[in-house]
């Protein structure tokens, strides 16, 4: 994971283009929390909110330190680290030649309920795939227009139905609530003209950013519970209830 300072920099973006970029669930998955512990052994002993790695091709070897933040990677003030590591990025990809093309299946993360979280999270547009047409949305997903831009997931109609507000379709674009508890549907397509869809979509979703601190002291004011899969162990994150 990084930060929005990092993911927002144009350089960075482009140096990701030549790797596989993954975004784990942390306490939202058990499985995936275990593959971050041993990404990053922290002061605490826990596993700790976020953590940044670039490993090589076999998914294990660190081929730049591993930290709660990019800045780790290549040292350095904020201001600097932003500029080094891009070039750092591209040096490593370097050292790489691509075995084959990415993007062999939609980037589903693993229910609806998560997804709308983590696109809420990330200030993202959710899309939700309703019906039979993964193989149709296959290369939009990972084309240059729309990789990166959205969170993505499978689900159902009846499902979908009970958290969604708008018209549903085979493939809907979504606007996750500011708690990622809810969502409103800002385009849907039936199968037909998915990438007009997903352009609707994308041009309507408006990114609020948040404050951290008070977008958590509303959440409790609200009354509002998230329960993780696994408990929140970061001994810097601040008592939360959702």
């Amino acid at each position: 994971m990084m930060d929005r300072s990092y993911l927002s920099d144009a350089a960075v973006v482009a140096a990701s283009r030549e790797f596989v970029c993954v975004r784990l669930a942390t306490y939202e998955s058990a499985a995936e929390a275990k593959i971050l512990t041993s990404v990053l052994q922290t002061r605490s002993g826990f596993l700790e909110n976020t953590v940044f790695a670039i490993l090589g091709p076999d998914g294990a070897t660190p081929l730049v330190r591993s930290g709660r933040s990019p800045r780790e990677a290549v040292g350095g003030p904020p201001e600097e680290a932003v500029k080094a590591l891009p070039i750092r990025m591209t040096e490593l990809a370097k050292k790489y030649a691509p075995t084959g093309p990415v993007g062999g299946a939609l980037p589903l993360l693993a229910d609806l309920r998560r997804a709308l979280n983590v696109a809420a999270c990330e200030i993202q547009p959710l899309v939700v795939v309703l019906g039979d047409v993964e193989k149709e949305l296959l290369p939009l997903a990972w084309s240059r227009d729309y990789v990166g831009r959205f969170a993505w997931a499978r689900s159902t109609p009846d499902e979908a139905a009970k958290v969604l507000e708008g018209k549903l379709g085979s493939v809907v674009v979504v606007q996750p609530d500011a708690y990622g508890l809810k969502g409103k549907v800002l385009a849907s397509s039936d199968g037909k003209d998915l990438n007009a869809a997903l352009a609707k979509g994308l041009k309507a979703f408006v990114a609020e950013p948040k404050d951290s601190r008070k977008h958590i002291d509303e959440g409790i004011r609200r009354g509002l519970v998230w329960k993780t899969e696994i408990p929140i162990t970061d001994p810097q994150g601040p008592p939360r209830r959702y």
